[in-house]
């Protein structure tokens, strides 16, 4: 395993994420579906779910 391609796809993911969440808050959407929508995207369903990033997102926004 590549811990340098790791930890950028990671990043990659957040960031990807943190966009979203953005796009959700700027809709005024930041709610369980708005995430739900976010957590469903394919580029980032497979590291959100690994690295818990929209669970952490979740609970801060709740």
């Amino acid at each position: 395993m590549e811990v340098p391609l790791v930890t950028q796809t990671v990043r990659q993911c957040r960031i990807r994420v943190w966009i979203l969440l953005v796009s959700c808050t700027k809709a005024r959407e930041h709610n369980a579906y708005c995430l739900l929508k976010l957590c469903r995207d394919s580029a980032a369903i497979l590291f959100c779910s690994l690295f818990h990033t929209c669970i952490g997102i979740k609970n801060s926004y709740q």
